[in-house]
């Protein structure tokens, strides 16, 4: 079923249909269109491309806003045209919603999103913000005195999938030693995560440091930052790339399995989240594939944990990162369907 978000018709209850028949519903019903919402369907519908448009005016919002009318009743305020518009555009996105929720990537999109929206408010530090506020640092937050305003995303504006901040602070952007207005926090990061992604999927566990393991395999001399330098010119086939790194992690033939998968100009990620193309081949594809898929990854480990691990309470996610509160001893890696992925775990200073 597909309910209409509230605010469009100015009501409590959820305007439904059911593809079939219409009703009145306490609550959201499956799917939801026409505001952020855990289950709104237009991102979703951009990851698959479709070309989603508005269903109410700009003209008509500026109105609602300008009269001070938080849940605006649009089919009073339009009339019986926006009537009409309303049912075509809620048959027309049930109809290009069906295939969609046969897709693989739609369960797994749902139930990482259903976690992201249960991101708490992180508490403040009012001394640290007040401070900040103070040398005019470039940080805006809204918050009570006690807790930051909640962080919400929507994964459909960077093609990869990677989180961008619809409301709440703007954590994405925000100087890491800005971090600490969050009170008694921490932060958990996966290490090294699309490397290592890349070499579980091809069934290879590194056990220890990344970097000394590259280093050994693949024949390196230098330091850390030489050996880092290395695998990132490799997997994204910059001019620096070495032979040796291309051959540990099998990239040529990742190259030509990628190349086989895209239909249509689009590829699947690890987890079927879709991807534009954009005609791009080799090394760019595997690294739009790799982001794609390390990124979804990560959401989906941070999910697992912390539904499993109560006593913290997760605030934002930061790429790789999670900020979160809570007592309790951190394990040194989290298992990501049956892949183990070393963890940090460090005090938010």
């Amino acid at each position: 079923m597909l309910s209409i978000c509230n605010k469009i018709t100015g009501t409590e209850r959820y305007l439904t249909w059911t593809g079939t028949t219409w009703s009145w519903q306490p609550e959201v019903q499956n799917y939801l269109f026409g505001c952020p919402h855990p289950r709104s369907v237009e991102p979703l519908l951009k990851i698959h491309g479709h070309d989603v448009q508005p269903l109410i005016e700009k003209k008509y919002l500026v109105m609602a806003t300008e009269l001070g009318l938080q849940n605006a009743n649009f089919v009073g305020l339009i009339g019986p045209k926006f009537r009409k518009r309303l049912q075509e555009y809620t048959m027309n996105t049930w109809q290009d919603l069906q295939p969609i929720i046969e897709h693989r990537y739609t369960q797994f999109y749902f139930d990482t999103n259903d976690w992201l929206w249960t991101l708490q408010p992180a508490p403040l530090d009012y001394t640290r913000y007040s401070g900040l506020k103070k040398i005019n640092a470039p940080i805006k937050i809204r918050t009570d005195g006690e807790v930051i305003q909640p962080v919400r995303y929507v994964r459909s504006k960077i093609k990869t999938g990677r989180l961008s901040v619809i409301s709440g602070p703007q954590v994405m952007t925000m100087k890491a030693e800005y971090r600490n207005v969050a009170k008694n926090c921490r932060q958990i990061d996966f290490s090294s995560m699309e490397p290592r992604f890349l070499l579980n999927v091809s069934g290879i566990h590194v056990e220890g440091d990344l970097y000394d393991w590259v280093a050994k395999e693949a024949g390196l001399s230098g330091d850390r930052t030489h050996t880092k330098i290395a695998i990132i010119s490799s997997l994204y086939g910059s001019s620096r790339q070495i032979p040796t790194v291309t051959k540990l992690f099998g990239l040529e033939e990742w190259e030509k399995q990628l190349e086989a998968n895209v239909v249509d100009g689009v590829i699947e990620n690890y987890y079927g989240r879709p991807i534009q193309t954009e005609g791009v081949k080799g090394r760019h594809l595997l690294s739009l594939w790799l982001q794609s898929s390390a990124a979804d990854a990560a959401i989906k480990g941070f999910a697992d944990f912390f539904r499993a691990n109560t006593q913290f309470k997760p605030h934002w996610v930061i790429h790789d990162a999670c900020v979160f509160s809570g007592d309790g001893n951190i394990p040194k890696e989290i298992i990501i369907d049956k892949m183990k992925f070393p963890i940090t775990c460090e005090d938010v200073r």
